[in-house]
């Protein structure tokens, strides 16, 4: 138990794991009261009075207003440091625990309790008494010997904050210095497997922006640090990354090599995800490889996960690789009906793209286009790093050419987004990496199923999250 004077001069003796906190030496009490630990937080009330509060005395029992604000304190991975603090809003505040550590508000504060005791000092509140002197009040809370929160003292009266807007956002920090910081400040830690992670997290920065070299260094390394710490989820993660960046590099026969072992590794463990992503990139190897027959099966194959597990973004991507696989093949209509499927489901999706899908799809049916040679290295579609590799100029004016196009548009289209796109609102961008931090598949920068920075992603009205668990 912990022992501290009431206003009133009487001891106050809490229950084992309450932390007691006099605030500033003003008079004022906090009480820490812990709650449940789980995704990475550890939850707690902060009930705090006013100062210069003034204990009140009827029927033999005391009682203080106080205000409760719930609070969580971060205990596993989650959002960097530096990115918690641009998230955070300007009036949330936050509180260093007695005990050591610092936990931010994590909803609405309470203003309708009190803090009650006995002014007989007794060790125990009758609940029946309580109720005679609050018989609106509406739960009874026993946090030491003879003190009670008594809840529903008056109508609710909750506040919350000001209503956002999109200019309320933090600051877009480039993917790039986002994962350096990121790696800068885990690096400090000395955690080596966050570290592995944090390596991961810049190397894919780069591979967004089609710079292969300098992520296959990081990912090399990362795969080297996850072998020594025998950690295999993260060398699975380094993997699938090393394998698409032979492929933006031109390697095709290096990324099946790489690839290979890490979609049966994803199969053992049952990791959807993981096997849905090598399944593509092996699909792109193979299309580098002048292989449509192969590449067109691990589409297909990656298709299938993706509708069972209902990312529907990657779907749509999926769909438009079966339409340059099969128009590789010659099978017109093929194509034709799945760049139809591709195009129909962007649109439900309500994605910015769309129409550039649509226009590129409309050309290669109508059997003309343009003469532009196909793009080396295609654009981003939904951060997800997408190649074609070099075609023969009969290739890029017969047909497929054609619908590889619409690939690089998705790049002008990524870049709109960042310089013009609405925005969400404050709460609505903070709901969704709330939402994010405690996820298994969250590296506090990027998504493993969907390839985001998900502070960069989480910005925009027309993105969701690939396993729907971003609040609608």
């Amino acid at each position: 138990m912990t022992f501290m004077n009431l206003p009133d001069g009487r001891p106050l003796v809490a229950d084992e794991g309450v932390l007691l906190d006099a605030a500033s030496g003003d008079g004022r009490l906090v009480l820490w009261l812990p709650g449940a630990q789980a995704d990475g937080f550890r939850h707690w009330d902060r009930v705090g009075t006013a100062a210069g509060a003034i204990v009140t005395a009827i029927d033999g029992l005391c009682s203080l207003p106080v205000v409760l604000s719930p609070a969580q304190q971060q205990t596993g991975m989650g959002l960097p440091a530096f990115l918690r603090r641009l998230v955070r809003s300007k009036t949330e505040p936050t509180w260093k625990l007695p005990g050591g550590g610092t936990c931010a508000r994590s909803g609405p504060r309470r203003t309708d309790l009190v803090l009650a005791w006995s002014d007989d000092g007794k060790d125990s509140l009758d609940e029946a008494r309580i109720r005679g002197r609050w018989p609106a009040s509406q739960e009874i809370r026993r946090i030491g010997r003879g003190l009670c929160l008594v809840f529903g003292i008056e109508p609710a009266q909750v506040k919350t904050d000001v209503a956002s807007s999109a200019s309320d956002l933090p600051p877009m920090i480039p993917s790039r210095q986002l994962a350096a910081n990121a790696l800068a400040e885990v690096r400090q830690s000395g955690d080596r497997s966050r570290e592995v992670t944090a390596l991961i997290d810049l190397a894919v920065s780069y591979l967004h922006k089609l710079d292969a070299q300098p992520a296959v260094s990081l990912l090399e390394e990362a795969r080297d640090g996850a072998r020594r710490l025998g950690d295999r989820v993260r060398e699975l993660d380094a993997l699938v990354n090393l394998g698409q960046a032979a492929v933006i590099l031109g390697r095709p026969e290096q990324a099946i090599e790489i690839l290979g072992p890490a979609l049966t590794y994803a199969r053992e463990t049952g990791d959807r995800y993981t096997e849905k992503v090598a399944l593509e990139r092996l699909g792109l190897a193979y299309q580098g490889r002048a292989d449509p027959i192969r590449a067109r099966e691990h589409f297909e194959q990656a298709l299938g996960i993706a509708r069972r597990v209902g990312d529907a973004q990657h779907e749509a991507m999926l769909l438009w690789y079966v339409a340059i696989a099969e128009a590789d093949l010659g099978r017109r209509d093929r194509a034709i009906v799945r760049g139809e499927e591709s195009v129909d489901l962007l649109r439900r999706l309500g994605k910015p793209q769309t129409e550039r899908y649509a226009q590129h799809l409309a050309d290669y049916r109508a059997g003309g286009g343009s003469t532009t040679p196909a793009l080396r290295a295609g654009g981003i579609f939904d951060a997800n790093v997408i190649t074609t590799q070099p075609q023969t100029q009969a290739s890029t004016a017969a047909g497929p050419g054609l619908l590889r196009m619409a690939l690089t548009a998705t790049k002008a289209a990524a870049t709109f987004a960042g310089s013009g796109f609405k925005t969400v609102p404050l709460d609505v961008y903070r709901a969704r990496l709330a939402t994010c931090t405690p996820c298994e598949m969250f590296t506090g920068v990027r998504c493993r199923v969907c390839g985001c920075i998900s502070a960069a992603k989480a910005r925009l009205p027309h993105e969701d999250c690939p396993a729907g668990k971003w609040p609608s």
